[in-house]
């Protein structure tokens, strides 16, 4: 099982605080199945503005304590980006970091009033030979208000990771009913944790994907879980 969306690098956001937290975090998938954990620290949101070279070395160290200490869990590196004006600009001279280097860029609404130009930031991304996967739709009011806007996001290139813990009712009942409008609509395209500590907003997955494999049954879960080109890059651009 892969998690692609985690703040488990320590210090570096607002997630793990320290190492020893980052290893609890890596136990804790680990206990669930999950092999493969992307570190998607804060980028370009105005409070926290991870560096690429931070999070690739991040990732390396990270990756050698929870090798000394057997836990069985691979750290790959990303960034949860933080769309304003200038993402393009930044896209282009490759300051942000996608997925393990791949041709996904997890990209981060503003919560509460969404700029016009959306659509056409989602079309100037991907003509770039990105995917843009939107994280955590269900969680931003902003977008939930408007289901075409959701689709027309989708239609202009967009996929959509929803946070596992939505389906469980950790961010609330309304929360919940939107993660499951998208799943029913085949709109859950990755599931992600989202996780920040050890002890809350857990990296915790297990729940959640069996509450979307009620609402979407086993035959499209399955799908769900062959979406695996981030392990495999194909046309880094970092």
């Amino acid at each position: 099982m892969i998690d692609i969306h985690t703040h488990i690098l320590p210090g570096i956001d607002d997630g793990a605080p320290d190492m020893e937290v980052s290893v609890a975090m890596a136990r804790m998938a680990a206990s669930e199945g999950v092999m493969t954990m992307v570190a998607t620290p804060h980028a370009c949101d105005g409070v926290y503005n991870s560096q690429k070279i931070d999070v690739i070395n991040g990732c390396r160290e990270l990756n050698e304590v929870l090798k000394q200490a057997g836990v069985p869990v691979e750290i790959l590196p990303g960034q949860e980006v933080h769309l304003t004006p200038e993402v393009l600009e930044d896209i282009d001279a490759r300051r942000v970091l996608t997925l393990n280097h791949s041709q996904y860029l997890l990209l981060e609404l503003p919560m509460h009033v969404l700029p016009q130009y959306l659509p056409e930031m989602i079309r100037s991304i991907h003509s770039r030979h990105l995917i843009p996967i939107i994280a955590h739709p269900e969680r931003n009011p902003a977008l939930m208000s408007s289901m075409a806007l959701v689709e027309e996001l989708h239609y202009c290139g967009a996929l959509f990771q929803v946070t596992a813990g939505s389906f469980t009712g950790l961010f609330g009942r309304g929360v919940k009913k939107s993660a499951g409008h998208l799943a029913r609509a085949g709109l859950v395209h990755f599931l992600g944790s989202d996780a920040h500590s050890s002890t809350h907003r857990t990296p915790s997955m297990a729940r959640g994907m069996a509450h979307m494999c009620k609402i979407t049954g086993e035959e499209m879960f399955s799908q769900y879980d062959e979406l695996r080109p981030i392990m495999v890059p194909v046309g880094t651009i970092d």
